[in-house]
């Protein structure tokens, strides 16, 4: 990839640009995770539509032109969601925050940072990827989805999208004696579209909400069991807002490997 000389570049457009591109990255991943349980809000996806755009737009401004075709292919993307061709899921949502990912490391890289995960050859790929998604028919884009998320990380599984009520959460409540309402409900769903951002985390919570509610049942229930469960639901949420790369941390990784021994 042909990267920009830096020191042609005024140090004061160079710094503006490297704290709005980190704005704008931190609010496409906070609306991509909004997206989960708004996926019809149409302001949302319009103002996603709209920091892609800018974001593409400023790698002009400082040289980074080669890099433009990844976020016109998101743009394309954005714009069949908000013309309702496509639908926003899970899946979806995982295969643009992996997408923002990239393109991260390439525009670190290109201003002398390490060396991206993708070479030319892939990031092009995924550029045709993304854009044959935009313009694929309904039948093929549940595979194409897949596929995606695959080229974007091998290493992980199909995502399923969640309903608000997961049967298999309201019935683990129950067990404990604790009748979820709507709110507890929100709260589960929370936990579970957060776990969805990375294939290392998925099912932790429900996994330490059965061992927190089992302990605490054996201790004879010293917290309420709802207050206790709503508490396991929101502990790490703040998760959801971690750039994938500090969550897949290798320190990060092995807790939650270690965690699924408690399956």
């Amino acid at each position: 990839m042909q990267t920009p000389n830096l020191a042609e570049i005024p140090s004061e457009l160079l710094a503006d640009f490297r704290l709005e591109s980190s704005e704008q990255f931190q609010r496409c991943e906070q609306l991509l995770i909004e997206l989960e349980h708004y996926p019809d809000d149409s302001e949302r996806l319009r103002e996603l539509f709209r920091l892609i755009h800018t974001l593409k737009g400023n790698l002009g401004y400082i040289g980074l032109d080669t890099l433009m075709p990844l976020p016109q292919a998101m743009e394309d993307v954005l714009d069949q969601l908000r013309a309702n061709t496509l639908a926003f899921d899970s899946l979806l949502g995982e295969v643009l925050l992996l997408s923002l990912d990239h393109l991260k490391e390439l525009i670190r890289h290109a201003l002398g940072g390490a060396e991206p995960q993708l070479n030319d050859n892939q990031r092009q790929a995924l550029c045709q990827a993304l854009s044959a998604l935009a313009v694929a028919p309904p039948s093929q884009q549940t595979q194409l989805r897949s596929a995606l998320l695959l080229q974007l990380d091998p290493s992980s599984q199909p995502l399923q999208t969640s309903t608000l009520a997961a049967p298999d959460a309201s019935a683990r409540l129950r067990h404990y004696g604790i009748e979820p309402d709507a709110d507890l409900l929100f709260f589960v769903d929370l936990m579970q579209a957060s776990e969805r951002r990375s294939h290392f985390w998925q099912g932790r919570g429900l996994r330490q909400l059965d061992l927190a509610l089992a302990i605490n049942q054996l201790g004879g229930s010293p917290e309420q069991p709802a207050q206790l469960a709503a508490a396991i639901c929101l502990h790490d949420l703040g998760m959801a807002f971690l750039p994938l790369e500090l969550l897949h941390k290798q320190t990060l990784r092995i807790s939650a490997h270690r965690d699924r021994l408690f399956r």
